[in-house]
């Protein structure tokens, strides 16, 4: 019987000796197995992430733009005191419709890259070395493909989720938040409870245990209330520190001054990253079994509280940094989209800048916005430009054309023409047609307004680019037509490149005959199907008026048609 169990007793502990190797084994086939899992699934999604860059390249993107937020960044953190750059202001951004061209020219991966690219727009640059530099940058996205797509994966995973939060964040003070020293108090009891339970204090574990976890419920639940945008933005400011590392390790050399300043800042910065990625996923508690155990703990120990305490503590000390980071990830975010932008151009070109020559001149330029838009070609020397022609003949398009591609050039090293050479400027615009009526002013009133802002522009160093329809439109013709001539004069006088459309045959022969403006002209077809337009600028006064046929197109009366001719006539 003693044997026997003996033999037994070996057979089991053999058994027990030859299954534990095999049972390693299983296990150690099962974490490779695991891991390679990962692995693959890792370089599956890194293929769809690339083919999906590839793709979008040179597409428009037509996703949603908070553009209220992002006007409102530029007007609160735009550098000022830049002798490189100037400011556009609202009514010529508006004027030249400016919001549509960088919605069209918007291919950003990141919240920072959308705010950077706007102010790269509103912003163009009266410095012909910085604008190389920036365009030598936007190169190296259109020509090296490796780097390009190494820098995109980076700002994807920044993303542009919770922009104003994380843009609050960044750049506001934080909010106060008290009862940091209550939150180190509880954690300490949280942890003693449980040793008095040790040392024999049963019942004194389950009182104090309920009691802490009650006030540190309170105050979890308060803390979050109070910071639920908060939040969101620490984990969108965690992925946008990451995504700076991440930019830090490229190491094309083309890129160095970038990587190199992303590394200086982000080593304080990371910190932050490491600190928020602690913080319990949104929406946990719905997605995993533990999840619910887990914030459970979070409360006892207070775990989420005082990490929001500490985050908010590194911002403070961090702002200056975390500022850097932001701009420069937007910055490149921002370069890379001017890139992408210019592959989608089917024709474009770069500008070159001159202190001699033509102030300006663009052969074959075209509107970016117009789809199949006929090119024209212009060539200023040192007077004005006045435009007449018909009614929706292309007066008002073309002075938006030139505008557009002049702060494309001088922001974006970029316009749609056979070929641009200028001078640096500064754009100013007086074209919207509406009353200023949330201001109780009329129409006359906000435009003088508007053109006396362009004199005054026109006065200091520098040249300016003065568009302008129909000045003084409001009042009476006499008054117009002599105030129109002086104000004009004095703009050409005072060295603005001025450019003018009107009606006004009468307005361009004075400036004519005052040796300011040469005359140049679109005009129309009209024959029983309609009228038709060209859209071509020729040179010349040769302005034939459609209004009147435009009223016999649309059917009006031959009584009213035919006297208003014979009075025209």
């Amino acid at each position: 019987m003693v044997g026997r169990r003996m033999v037994e007793a070996s057979y089991f502990v053999g058994a027990t000796v030859v299954a534990s190797p095999l049972s390693i084994g299983v296990l150690v086939v099962v974490v490779a197995f695991v891991v390679l899992f990962s692995r693959v699934r890792r370089q599956s999604q890194l293929k769809r992430r690339l083919r999906s860059l590839r793709s979008k390249w040179g597409q428009p993107d037509t996703s949603d733009r908070d553009l209220g937020m992002l006007k409102e960044f530029n007007a609160s953190y735009s550098a000022t005191g830049d002798e490189a750059s100037y400011a556009l202001d609202d009514s010529t951004w508006n004027d030249l419709h400016l919001d549509w061209v960088y919605s069209g020219a918007d291919r950003t991966c990141s919240s920072a890259g959308a705010c950077v690219l706007y102010q790269i727009l509103r912003r163009p640059l009266l410095s012909e070395p910085a604008l190389l530099k920036r365009a030598a940058l936007i190169q190296v996205f259109e020509r090296n493909l490796e780097t390009r797509q190494a820098v995109q994966l980076q700002l994807l995973a920044a993303g542009k989720a919770n922009a104003r939060a994380l843009i609050s964040l960044v750049f506001n003070p934080p909010p106060a938040l008290s009862g940091h020293r209550l939150a180190m108090i509880l954690t300490a009891l949280a942890v003693l409870v449980p040793v008095v339970a040790m040392l024999g204090g049963g019942p004194l574990f389950i009182a104090g245990s309920v009691v802490i976890f009650a006030i540190s419920m309170g105050m979890h639940y308060r803390t979050k209330r109070k910071l639920f945008g908060q939040l969101t933005a620490m984990r969108q400011l965690g992925y946008l520190i990451n995504a700076a590392a991440g930019l830090g390790r490229i190491t094309d050399p083309q890129l160095s001054e970038y990587t190199s300043a992303l590394n200086q800042a982000t080593a304080p910065a990371a910190r932050i990253a490491r600190k928020v990625a602690m913080l319990l996923p949104e929406g946990a508690a719905s997605g995993d079994i533990l999840a619910p155990l887990l914030e459970y703990v979070s409360i006892y120990f207070l775990h989420e509280v005082r990490t929001f305490h500490a985050v908010l503590a590194d911002i403070t000390c961090c702002r200056r940094e975390l500022r850097t980071i932001f701009s420069l990830v937007g910055e490149l975010d921002a370069l890379q989209s001017i890139a992408s932008f210019r592959a989608g151009l089917s024709h474009f070109g770069e500008p070159q800048f001159a202190g001699d020559g033509p102030r300006l001149a663009m052969q074959d330029v075209r509107h970016p916005l117009i789809d199949n838009p006929v090119p024209n070609s212009i060539q200023i020397e040192d007077h004005g430009i006045a435009i007449t022609g018909s009614n929706m003949s292309g007066k008002t398009t073309f002075l938006r054309t030139i505008g557009v591609n002049v702060i494309l050039a001088q922001s974006f090293f970029t316009c749609l023409a056979g070929s641009y050479r200028g001078r640096f400027m500064r754009v100013l615009s007086s074209l919207d047609e509406s009353d200023d009526l949330l201001e109780n002013k009329s129409y006359y009133l906000a435009e003088a307004e508007r053109l006396l802002k362009i004199v005054r522009e026109s006065e200091k160093p520098g040249l300016v680019l003065a568009l302008i329809d129909e000045p003084l439109a409001g009042t009476n013709s006499p008054e117009r037509l002599a105030a129109s001539r002086e104000i004009l004069h004095y703009l050409v006088a005072n060295n603005a490149l001025a450019m003018l459309c009107t009606h006004d045959v009468e307005l361009v022969a004075q400036l004519q005959r005052l040796g300011d403006f040469e005359a140049w002209h679109f005009s129309d077809v009209v024959s029983e199907q309609g009228i038709s337009f060209d859209y071509r600028l020729r040179a010349g006064l040769d302005y034939r008026g459609n209004a009147i046929r435009v009223l016999k197109h649309l059917g009006y009366p031959n009584a009213i048609v035919e006297r208003a001719l014979g009075q025209f006539s």
